[in-house]
């Protein structure tokens, strides 16, 4: 990708890198709670190369240096739910919610971009939870409209209003 004047630049190898590392890292924190599932690294590179490609077009459009932390959480998701980089690694019966593990796993990438005390674990509702993973899953969503997502995400997690 060619640098626009006074722009964004695109990510180098090594940022790429980076970003795959932070999301294997993320993965074997939660694995223990997405049951039998193996990660693809293929597929990882593939999503943060997405991502990137995906950020760098959105910033050079409208001339930001930066994307601010809802665009970066919601284009991970975007991503994450689209590639779909996790598998399930067994054929025995499970139920509905493990088809989703892709979709957690996006929700779990992403709430580290937003501003809120991660000690403690998010105060979300599970009805506003099960309605994102099934919406991730189920529907074609703009990179952009996870982002006023990802900023809704934000204040519920913090008891604000948007």
């Amino acid at each position: 990708m060619a640098e626009t004047r006074g722009g964004p630049k695109p990510k180098t190898e090594e940022e790429i890198r980076e970003r795959v590392i932070s999301l294997n890292l993320i993965y074997d924190k939660h694995k223990v709670n997405w049951g039998p599932t193996q990660i693809n690294q293929h597929l990882v590179r593939h999503c943060v190369e997405a991502y990137f490609d995906d950020l760098y077009r959105i910033k050079s459009f409208h001339g930001y240096e930066l994307g601010d932390r809802h665009k970066k959480a919601g284009f991970t998701m975007k991503w994450i739910s689209k590639i779909k980089p996790l598998q399930l690694t067994t054929q025995d019966p499970i139920d509905r919610y493990a088809f989703l593990v892709n979709e957690r796993f996006a929700l779990a990438v992403s709430l580290p971009f937003l501003d809120y005390e991660q000690e403690a674990e998010p105060a979300i509702s599970p009805n506003f939870i099960e309605n994102l993973l099934f919406s991730l899953h189920y529907r074609e969503h703009d990179s952009e409209v996870l982002a006023i997502l990802a900023y809704l995400l934000e204040c519920s997690i913090n008891q604000e209003t948007p």
